[in-house]
């Protein structure tokens, strides 16, 4: 029982990461077909892969020992461990900085994960056969399953980018495509002629990427009122050149990142 509770819970958990995998590495993917979106580290398979494997290892913690306790403890807690040094390393921070916001983030990443392991420790009961009862059985079995599709889908779901963003992905995809037919400054679309070097370098394949920071970008833009959505859509060309939109009010002021 203890063994198969342990497999079970290995399974669910891979299962879990899979479908929450495909989906937030995808769904922009889906709704930009032919925009070349930027993966982020690694390719969307591999980021899969690594979801699934993470799903795996929560899945098996949050089912390892035989006081559920212990186990949703351990399991949040490897869990959120993992995402709060992966964050902190992705900051170009002194260390001291860095540790502080891995120790800061810890406790919060624990709270969320902490539910996520114990929907993994009940559907694995629910997977436990009734004797004799081989109906209630199959629903049990079926409800938690669906319990755990749901609850991943709609997790993925949240990397879905608001509809100003994928409007400003989509734009500047246009804009860039117009722009490599241009052979002088003079026949540039009108944002992209003051962006200095555009001309030269931006040639050959390019990645599209986002931010919710367009302060990044040395552009003059409108005073908007807190809260306002400004995405900030970087272009990275094949040779390392790249330039930012930041699109207020739809509308994009553009310069290269030095």
């Amino acid at each position: 029982m203890d063994r198969n509770r342990k497999i079970r819970g290995l399974i669910l958990g891979a299962v879990m990461g899979f479908f929450y995998g495909m989906i937030s590495q995808n769904i922009n993917a889906w709704l930009l077909p032919g925009v070349p979106l930027s993966p982020g580290e690694g390719s969307r398979l591999l980021m899969t892969v690594v979801t699934v494997l993470a799903g795996a290892g929560l899945g098996f913690l949050a089912t390892f020992f035989e006081e559920a306790v212990w186990s949703l403890i351990s399991s949040s807690f490897v869990a959120a461990f993992a995402t709060s040094l992966q964050a902190a390393q992705a900051e170009e921070w002194k260390f001291a900085v860095i540790m502080l916001l891995f120790l800061y983030t810890l406790l919060p990443r624990m709270v969320f994960f902490l539910p996520v392991a114990a929907l993994v420790r009940w559907a694995s009961g629910q997977w436990d056969r009734e004797p004799g009862l081989w109906v209630l059985t199959f629903r049990k079995r079926g409800f938690s399953t669906l319990v755990i599709l749901v609850l991943s889908i709609g997790t993925g779901l949240f990397s879905l980018m608001p509809p100003e963003e994928r409007e400003a992905v989509r734009d500047m995809d246009n804009i860039i495509r117009v722009s490599l037919q241009a052979h002088s400054t003079d026949e540039l679309p009108g944002v992209l002629a003051p962006v200095p070097g555009y001309i030269e370098n931006a040639r050959g394949d390019y990645l599209l990427s986002t931010s919710d920071e367009p302060d990044l970008l040395p552009v003059k833009r409108p005073m908007v009122p807190f809260g306002t959505p400004e995405p900030l859509v970087i272009a990275r060309f094949q040779n390392g050149y790249r330039f930012g939109c930041v699109y207020t009010y739809g509308k994009p002021a553009c310069w290269t990142f030095r």
